[in-house]
């Protein structure tokens, strides 16, 4: 199977965002509680720390996606999947939030569901463009914390050229804890985390 580090199509920041200003991935969604991480795989945990203080090195050292249109997120740039360990914290964040305020459920399913439906997102491997259900195209930022967030999307970010890009050596050893303990195919993120909400509240009305 292609590595995904090399399916995604590098993209150049907004004109106006610069390194004065470092990003800051906190995500407009609550951050996540322990119970989250509860019973996640330690070595998982750990790589997706040293990945995002990478993150964050990067983007005040080199080039900030502060000012960037989040043009990675919409289907122009769009192919990235999650491994099922990613969708389970994904959605075990959701899960908690959901139970805290109701009516985020309804919105969050809708958003996961028209990107399903619009964009034809299919249960394979096989690389498919779609704009995230996460990505608020309003202020250009994703709604989830960093801390929750794909492996993928943190590791995508500005090099030397002040292009867009994914860099194997922040991105695969996450990747790797992650498939490591957890098998199972990577799927689109919005399939992947609406097939781990069924499984994790099996009386909701998922399709």
């Amino acid at each position: 199977m292609t590595d995904m580090s090399e399916e995604i199509s590098s993209c150049r920041p907004k004109e106006g965002a610069h390194r004065a200003h470092a990003w800051r991935p906190r995500g407009l969604l609550p951050p996540p509680a322990t119970a989250d991480q509860h019973a996640l795989p330690l070595a998982y945990l750990k790589a997706r720390r040293a990945l995002l203080a990478k993150m964050r090195r990067r983007q005040a050292a080199v080039f900030s996606c502060a000012g960037c249109d989040g043009r990675c997120c919409t289907a122009r740039h769009n192919r990235m999947r999650v491994t099922p360990l990613e969708a389970v914290h994904i959605a075990r964040y959701l899960t908690r939030i959901f139970r805290r305020t109701p009516a985020a459920r309804a919105a969050t399913e809708d958003r996961i569901q028209e990107s399903i439906e619009r964009f034809s997102l299919k249960k394979t491997e096989a690389p498919q463009a779609y704009t995230c259900p996460f990505f608020r195209a309003a202020d250009h930022v994703c709604t989830l914390p960093a801390t929750v967030k794909p492996i993928g999307c943190l590791a995508f970010n500005p090099n030397l050229e002040g292009n867009c890009a994914m860099d194997p050596l922040f991105f695969l050893p996450a990747h790797q804890a992650a498939k490591a303990a957890r098998a199972g195919p990577a799927w689109p993120i919005p399939v992947a985390v609406l097939a781990e909400l069924a499984r994790q509240t099996p009386n909701a009305n998922y399709q």
